[in-house]
């Protein structure tokens, strides 16, 4: 039980720390983006 448990809350972090990355990509991108709109 404490193994199950210890692989859930492993599998709960790393999903965690890819729900940030991604956001942390699309936050860029709009950045990004905006940057390129008033170059223009």
């Amino acid at each position: 039980m404490l193994l199950l448990n210890g692989t859930v809350q492993q599998h709960a972090h790393a999903h965690s720390l890819y729900v940030q990355a991604i956001a942390g990509l699309d936050c860029g991108i709009s950045i990004y983006a905006q940057g390129l709109y008033k170059d223009s």
